[in-house]
């Protein structure tokens, strides 16, 4: 549509976008926050959250090279508006580490190349602030670290301000560590090139800002390059990534007035809200802060609704696979204790647990249990949720992480021979619950597999963790929504599955019991009465007609003990 701005999926050039015609959510607000914070500084946050469009934007502000293109690129945006009187005065020198892993020679030689080239590049941009010949002389250093402090060492002479940023700073380690070569990333955060890079930093700039996803790789280098503070978890900086509702709103509403969106905002809100929104990072703003969403994952809903005119068939982006994949190995499934077990047991089944956030750890910590729940938080797995006199409540942000865990689940025992389940049949399991309401051969072939776990794993034998076993599998489909511990009618049952297409007859709504060893039959049997009551509270609740649409709805009380299905029933 004529005039309309595209939205700017999968794109982290600022300038690209302001100038092409793409939606911006203006984040500069946040630049006079930063001046503020410190010239040095460190921030974290998750995957797909906008650090690269940010730092993006930020070198467009404070680039002396851009000058010329100030207001086009920020007129109308808060900080054109709103200057600091610092912007368009550095030469800025920009790293994305993510690219300096690549290529055919050793970690040392590839890194240095990316450097270099990044360098060299910086040294013809800004050779007329500098003197003719410049760019030639820095192309002569040997390496990456020479042409750095022939630059650093010459910059107050030629009075120039120089500005360091650097994205995914730990993307290089954390490759190492999610590959296990936890000897490689010691050298190179304790005696090796990548530290001793790091050190040249010292006294060489007049502000840096790195941004990751991980505390480890600051840790470890900060004793090489210690002036750096880390902001991540400070209150003034919770909403400085990621979109807000209101964000969202106004995001929908430019839609609608070019008639590219033709639904109400309220029923698209209540759509994305249980699969993007729910991250806080800041303790001292929960509750003060509105929730932040994902905004890479808003961006690819809004994408297919604009572009498609319909919602995506997943809520979740394939292209996370890559990022899935990368959480998999930092979060070490493969090697995980009981106790890290036991956390993932607690978030599936509670919702949330009590914890601390720790700022930064070295990497031979990773496999302490205690530092597990802040690494997650780190990741995106888990976010403040709640605010104890003794520590935050850190919970399961959305649908879309929930839904990551349930592919943990499934993994750790799809690895092992005696709890494998043959997947190959899954699918036409779901085609007879989504058709005919066939609901019998789901529940014994997933109670199968249920009681196969039992003589591995005797940390599984209870209740809880039948739900969570049978939300792993339940989840393996496009056909349904599959919740957890969804609160109706004033209780929580365990399992509802939604329809999400036309194509779906039939919803479900499952009760599961486990019947301990010392229960005696009577107990059994008022636990079973006990069950079919709670499920028809749950089916009276005004949600459940809307969640389900006109398909038939199946209320599915099941027992199990030790040794299989005791009794299973649709009261419905």
């Amino acid at each position: 549509m004529r005039g309309m701005r595209l939205l700017p999926r999968g794109i982290a050039d600022f300038a690209r976008i302001r100038t092409e015609g793409f939606y911006y959510v203006d984040k500069t607000m946040y630049l006079e926050k930063l001046e503020r914070a410190g010239s040095f500084l460190f921030f974290i946050r998750p995957r797909r959250f906008g650090k690269s469009l940010f730092l993006s934007m930020l070198r467009s502000y404070y680039d002396v090279a851009q000058k010329n293109q100030f207001d086009a690129l920020f007129g109308d945006l808060y900080v054109g508006k709103h200057p600091t009187g610092k912007q368009s005065s550095y030469q800025v020198l920009f790293f994305d580490f993510s690219k300096a892993s690549g290529g055919s020679g050793t970690l040392q030689e590839n890194f240095d190349a990316y450097c270099v080239s990044v360098i060299d590049e910086f040294a013809r941009t800004y050779e007329h602030y500098w003197y003719p010949g410049f760019a030639e002389d820095v192309s002569r250093k040997p390496d990456a670290a020479s042409r750095l402090n022939f630059i650093t060492g010459m910059r107050t002479r030629y009075r120039i301000q120089l500005y360091l940023i650097i994205d995914e700073y730990d993307n290089f380690t954390n490759d190492l560590l999610g590959q296990r070569d936890t000897d490689s990333y010691h050298m190179l955060t304790h005696t090796g090139f990548y530290r001793n890079f790091f050190k040249l930093f010292k006294g060489s700039f007049e502000r840096i800002l790195m941004l990751g996803v991980s505390p480890v790789t600051l840790d470890d280098l900060t004793s090489g390059y210690n002036i750096a503070t880390n902001i991540s978890l400070e209150p003034w900086f919770n909403m400085m990534l990621g979109f807000s509702e209101s964000d969202l709103r106004d995001m929908i509403s430019y839609y609608q007035d070019y008639g590219a969106i033709d639904r109400p905002t309220d029923e698209l809100i209540a759509e994305m809200k249980p699969w993007y929104d729910g991250y806080c990072f800041s303790a001292e703003q929960y509750g003060i802060d509105p929730p932040m969403y994902n905004s890479d994952m808003v961006l690819y809903y809004l994408d297919s609704l604009v572009t498609l005119h319909h919602p995506p068939k997943t809520m979740v982006d394939p292209n996370t696979k890559t990022d899935y994949d990368k959480l998999k190995k930092l979060v070490d499934l493969d090697g995980m204790r009981e106790e890290q077990k036991k956390v993932f047991d607690t978030l599936l089944d509670e919702g949330s647990l009590l914890g601390d956030i720790v700022d930064q750890y070295p990497a031979e910590k990773l496999a302490d249990p205690d530092l597990f729940v802040s690494q997650l938080y780190y990741l995106g797995m888990v976010t403040i949720v709640g605010v104890k006199a003794t520590g935050v409540l850190l919970g399961v942000p959305n649908l879309n992480v929930m839904y990551q865990y349930f592919g943990y689940v499934r993994d750790l025992f799809q690895k092992g021979t005696e709890t494998r389940l043959d997947l190959s049949r899954i699918k036409a399991l779901f085609d007879a619950l989504a058709e005919q309401g066939d609901w019998k051969p789901m529940v014994e072939f997933l109670s199968e597999g249920w009681h196969k776990t039992l003589s591995v794993h005797s940390s599984l034998q209870a209740e809880r963790n039948v739900q969570g076993y049978f939300a792993a599998y339940l989840s393996m489909n496009n056909a349904w929504m599959t919740f957890q511990e969804t609160e109706l009618n004033k209780g929580y049952c365990d399992i509802i599955m939604m329809p999400q297409n036309n194509l779906v007859r039939h919803g479900y709504i499952l009760e599961l019991k486990y019947r301990g060893a010392s229960m005696s039959t009577a107990e059994a049997d008022k636990e079973w009465v006990s069950a079919k009551e709670q499920i028809l509270r749950y089916r009276s609740d005004s949600r459940v007609g809307k969640m389900m649409g006109k398909v038939e709805l199946h209320l599915l009380c099941v027992q199990l003990d030790g040794k299989g299905i005791v009794r299973m029933e649709d009261v419905g």
